[in-house]
């Protein structure tokens, strides 16, 4: 999930499928595809999740989706596409 989110604060020019493919070698193919699909969920999460709230709540929303959903990720990658999610929904 990391390196297919990237990490806060750096620029990283490859597509999310070659970082993914550089951390996992051949696992990659199954891995972004299970990455795309807890995405999808999140995305399109009912009630949407950023409806309300400023940018904090969406984080935290998102946050707590994710754990009762995908118990396990890490808190590293949690937090990794929570801030993804709040900084594409502000």
């Amino acid at each position: 999930m990391l390196a297919h989110i990237g990490k806060v604060g750096q620029l990283d020019a490859r597509a999310p499928e070659d970082r993914v493919a550089a951390a996992v070698g051949d696992l990659a193919p199954d891995l972004v595809a299970r990455i795309r699909a807890m995405l999808d969920d999140l995305y399109s999460a009912q009630p949407r999740l950023w409806n309300s709230g400023d940018i904090a709540d969406v984080g935290r929303r998102a946050t707590t989706w994710l754990r009762d959903r995908y118990p396990e990720l890490s808190d590293d990658a949690i937090r990794a596409v929570s801030n993804q999610f709040a900084f594409d929904w502000k």
